[in-house]
């Protein structure tokens, strides 16, 4: 038990040799079934699961193939186990990232795999359950990188106030700091929030909008980078199928915004030069504004983890406050830049 201890000491932590299990059922390739039941229920007590048995060359421990209980059992006793073994093997690599492990088994519907180095010697397998303990923790940590609150493995209440506050502080002051961007954005706009009081009264809908729609994209994106199903090549197929979708959504809120502009007040349309702004010319760039900010939250949220993966950092980082930041200083832009030129052109 030391030497194997020390021996998963060896790997990195987030590698499947660190997670894996040296107690897995092995037999010689020159046995029959017969002779294999009888040395199997000799090794099953100290096996994590004799489910598959691993068949080796000997003495160098090269993986050949595996056989399944449920052969062995069902088998004349002096068959070959190279005829009942399955040689087309799905493996995994000693240094193969953890996260990797769960997506084979997954997708392979696998109980356990096999682990070999790179001379295709088997050291070790892994077990569903020790994969059931891997997911659940990376799910965790890809939740708490989404809510920008740091990473810790223990449990909430478990973790010193100091960690929390340390962790929670910094990704919040670094989402403050983004977010100094809209007061400087609101600033350069000034000027038309003076004239046309009523554009204040929009702009928290449709930057909700714009937020809403780049998070649901973002959501979206980072969970299909973790399970594998699109990759950094398929950057032009999200960006062309977000178009398309941030086009929909956003001409169908902007009937919304169209509809709630006609209900305005007549008062807050009187502009602060004394001039009267119609429904109708208040409804086209209300609808306007909430149509672009909406195509623009999506391309972002869509975008935004891709680059963050391109460039080496965890896609998780592109989280709902961090997509907010972005598309609250990209929305003040578009809704003010369209209602002065519609409004106040």
């Amino acid at each position: 038990n030391r030497r194997d201890i020390a021996d998963l000491f060896r790997y990195q932590e987030d590698t499947v040799g660190a997670m894996m299990t040296t107690d897995y059922a092995r037999l010689p390739m020159h046995l029959t079934a017969g002779e294999a039941l009888d040395r199997l229920r000799q090794q099953a007590p100290d096996r994590e699961t004799i489910y598959y048995v691993y068949i080796l060359e000997e003495p160098s421990r090269r993986l050949t193939g595996v056989v399944t209980l449920r052969n062995l059992v069902l088998a004349q006793r002096q068959t070959p186990l190279r005829e009942l073994m399955e040689t087309d093997l799905i493996t995994l690599r000693v240094d193969q990232p953890r996260r990797e492990a769960a997506e084979e088994m997954a997708k392979y519907d696998l109980i356990a795999l096999p682990v070999v180095d790179e001379h295709y010697r088997l050291v070790g397998i892994v077990t569903h359950d020790d994969v059931i303990d891997v997911v659940v923790q990376e799910a965790t940590e890809d939740l708490q990188r989404q809510g920008a609150a740091g990473t810790f493995t223990t449990k909430y209440l478990e973790v010193p106030y100091l960690t929390i506050w340390r962790k929670r502080t910094f990704w919040l002051s670094c989402i403050f700091l983004a977010g100094l961007l809209t007061f400087s954005a609101m600033e350069a706009f000034e000027e038309s929030i003076d004239r046309v009081k009523v554009l204040t009264f929009f702009l928290p809908l449709c930057l909700a909008t714009g937020g809403n729609s780049g998070t649901q994209a973002a959501t979206l994106i980072t969970r299909e980078l973790a399970l594998g199903h699109i990759g950094l090549r398929d950057w032009f197929r999200v960006l062309r199928h977000e178009v398309l979708i941030g086009i929909a959504m956003g001409m169908s809120l902007a009937l919304l915004g169209v509809a709630r502009s006609f209900l305005v007040d007549d008062r807050l349309l009187v502009t602060h030069d004394g001039d009267t702004i119609t429904h109708a010319e208040l409804g086209v760039a209300v609808g306007m504004a909430i149509g672009t900010i909406c195509l623009a939250g999506t391309l972002i949220g869509a975008m935004l983890p891709l680059a963050f993966k391109r460039i080496g950092v965890d896609p998780g980082l592109a989280s709902s406050p961090f997509v907010s930041t972005f598309v609250d200083v990209t929305g003040i832009i578009i809704f003010f830049s369209i209602a002065r030129a519609m409004l106040m052109g």
